[in-house]
């Protein structure tokens, strides 16, 4: 239990460690873990553990930032994304800290960002879906919070193993247990049985029972918000913007955990 009133009590191993004109972005007690380069960490950007604000009402849990290197697709490599656009370098290095955006930007966003407007248009395509939700009102709905902080183009690591040698994890599993008893809706949209641990969700025991505000996607390699791909949706979360109730009992849900 972490009885804690404010999330801001629980301190951010994050704040106050980058300046902008940094070249490596990484946490002293992270280094060694960073050194393997089994899953290629970006320290060239500055780490991504959240985005959002955790006031918000609905949090996501998720694995860790991707990154995109120079394609076709991505004309630019997020790196160098980083350094050419200065509005992103406030961006990144402002949410480590929970600073609130400056005037006209957002709490989210994305590197890659041709459209010149954050993420508007890359959250209404991908997150929300039949849940009311527009970009628009992103911000104060929706935050995101990383098992890990680094990006990376693949992740071929065990996270269990890793909250030993990466301790800026027990921050985000701090995050998640406060945000739990706070009754914040817990989406969990990676890593599945990795954050039920977090969460202390033990889906083994018969008489356990998944808490009402904790729900998932069916395919957590298709990030889309919508009724179809969230496994237990439930009035509890669509009504907050839009009444459905297709809600699956905790029974239910333990079949396929």
């Amino acid at each position: 239990m972490c009885e804690l009133k404010s999330w801001r009590s629980i301190k951010n191993p994050w704040e106050g460690q980058f300046r902008a004109d940094d070249e490596v972005f990484v946490l002293k007690d992270d280094i060694q873990t960073v050194k393997n380069k089994n899953c290629n960490w970006r320290i060239d950007i500055p780490p991504q553990p959240f985005q959002g604000n955790p006031e918000a009402p609905i949090w996501v849990l998720a694995l860790n930032p991707g990154y995109s290197e120079k394609t076709n697709k991505h004309p630019i490599s997020d790196a160098d994304y980083y350094k050419k656009y200065d509005d992103r370098r406030k961006a990144m290095l402002a949410q480590l800290t929970f600073t609130p955006p400056e005037k006209n930007n957002h709490w989210h966003y994305v590197l890659d960002n041709a459209d010149g407007n954050y993420s508007k248009k890359w959250f209404k395509e991908h997150f929300f879906k039949d849940m009311g939700i527009d970009e628009n009102n992103v911000d104060k709905n929706i935050f995101i919070l990383q098992a890990c902080g680094y990006a990376s183009e693949k992740f071929n690591g065990d996270l269990n193993k890793m909250t030993k040698s990466f301790p800026h994890m027990e921050y985000a599993q701090n995050l998640a247990r406060w945000g739990l008893e706070q009754g914040k809706k817990i989406v969990i949209a990676r890593s599945r049985k990795y954050w039920l641990n977090v969460l202390n969700i033990d889906t083994e025991e018969k008489s356990s029972e998944i808490p009402p505000n904790v729900y998932f996607l069916s395919s957590s390699m298709n990030i889309v918000f919508s009724s179809n791909n969230i496994l237990n949706w439930a009035k509890e979360l669509a009504g907050m913007f839009r009444e459905q109730n297709k809600s699956e009992s905790a029974a239910e849900l333990k079949k396929i955990i």
